[in-house]
């Protein structure tokens, strides 16, 4: 059964509490305008502070933003690198930063490329001065025979080429142990093309056949020798005309022959090859004279009985004989014969004789000479030099 006394017991209590009920919630309500006059006043304070320091954030970090600008293009310009196109790459990156810690991270990276180029310029700068060098050695192996050289040019082109150091020392060091075997064939190379037989060769300041310098070169292992050999062939040398008595050479010089020309002092001033020698005569006077006389005796008669005969001879102008003989006034081959090898006779028959015309007769000497040996000749007396010869043709 339902207990209806409980009920109505129960209805009474909560009539009772609907009073406390209001207060709360009028309680409440109060609060609640409190509050939001509260916020009502002081939002406004805190959204522009807000607003402020947001503003000086964004301020801040784009100050920060064109410091970071200037020091990343200080550093790409201390080193050369403004036309490197990451600079514009990091200066964007900064550009679009939000944080001042992104912007320092992008400074370091920054920094870090630019030692990175530094350190790669400064390798490049190291290969090449190595190149360099390498190349410089090499030239120094070769002397000035480098221009000549196929050998050289191949190797200076593959040492440029080389992208480490050790690459191009490995190319030095191969074309290096060539060097001695290209300048001998370049050397031999050039002795052999020569038409003439006899070959200048400096520093030895003397004259060669073909074969013996060929040898010559051949077996030398001497580069230093070789690097500083000259090779002048006889028809390439400068020529040069003395005048000089026959006291002054010891016999009167074939054409070919190798002859040392020196001062009065006996210190060489050049070696030379005759190429022609001619004499040079005064008019020509011989006179002799012949008397005989003889006596017969029959008992006191005497018959005597004398002869006189003289005999002169003269040769004129004996250059005026040749040009006769050129323009058919006399023989031409009677002539040729008869002066034919005039002075290599002459020569001979002093020598025979041991009679010597040193007064009346000259020897005029054309020569072939090293140009560098040229000035020493012409400045020095002719008077006072003196030629040995040295091979005979």
């Amino acid at each position: 059964m339902v207990d209806i006394d409980k009920i109505k017991r129960i209805k009474e209590k909560s009539k009772k509490k609907k009073p406390r009920s209001n207060i709360t919630i009028i309680l409440l309500a109060i609060i609640v305008i409190g509050i939001v006059g509260i916020l009502a006043m002081t939002v406004p304070d805190i959204v522009k502070t807000l607003q402020q320091k947001e503003i000086l954030e964004f301020q801040e970090l784009n100050k920060a933003k064109e410091s970071a600008k200037k020091t990343v293009f200080n550093l790409f310009k201390q080193y050369n690198l403004t036309d490197d196109p990451e600079l514009n790459v990091f200066l964007a990156k900064i550009d679009s930063a939000k944080s001042l810690d992104e912007i320092n991270k992008i400074i370091n990276e920054a920094k870090n490329y630019v030692n990175m180029k530094v350190e790669e310029r400064k390798n490049k700068l190291l290969l090449e001065q190595v190149k360099n060098s390498l190349i410089n050695q090499l030239k120094n192996l070769y002397g000035d025979y480098y221009l000549k050289s196929t050998l050289y040019q191949e190797a200076v082109t593959k040492i440029s080429m080389a992208n480490s150091i050790e690459e191009a020392q490995k190319i030095y060091s191969e074309y290096a142990s060539k060097v001695l075997d290209d300048i001998k064939n370049i050397i031999i190379s050039e002795i052999q093309s020569s038409p003439s037989n006899l070959i200048y060769v400096e520093p030895d300041n003397k004259f060669y056949y073909k074969d013996i310098i060929i040898k010559k070169v051949s077996l030398s292992n001497d580069i230093n020798y070789l690097k500083n050999l000259k090779v002048y062939p006889a028809e390439d040398l400068s020529m040069i005309g003395l005048v000089i008595s026959p006291t002054q050479i010891p016999k009167f010089p074939k054409n070919g022959d190798i002859v040392s020309i020196y001062n009065k002092n006996g210190k060489l001033i050049s070696p030379a090859i005759v190429v022609n020698g001619y004499v040079i005569v005064k008019d020509i006077t011989y006179s002799e004279s012949k008397s005989v006389s003889s006596s017969i005796s029959i008992g006191d008669n005497a018959i005597s009985k004398s002869s006189e005969s003289n005999i002169k001879y003269n040769l004129d102008n004996i250059p005026g004989i040749l040009h006769a003989a050129v323009i058919g006034r006399v023989d031409y081959n009677k002539i040729s014969q008869m002066f034919k090898d005039y002075g290599y006779r002459l020569e001979k028959l002093s020598e025979n004789t041991q009679i010597l015309d040193d007064e009346n007769i000259k020897y005029y000497i054309i020569l072939r000479v090293p140009q560098a040996k040229l000035a020493n000749i012409t400045s020095t007396n002719v008077g006072n030099i003196i030629i040995s010869i040295d091979s005979e043709q």
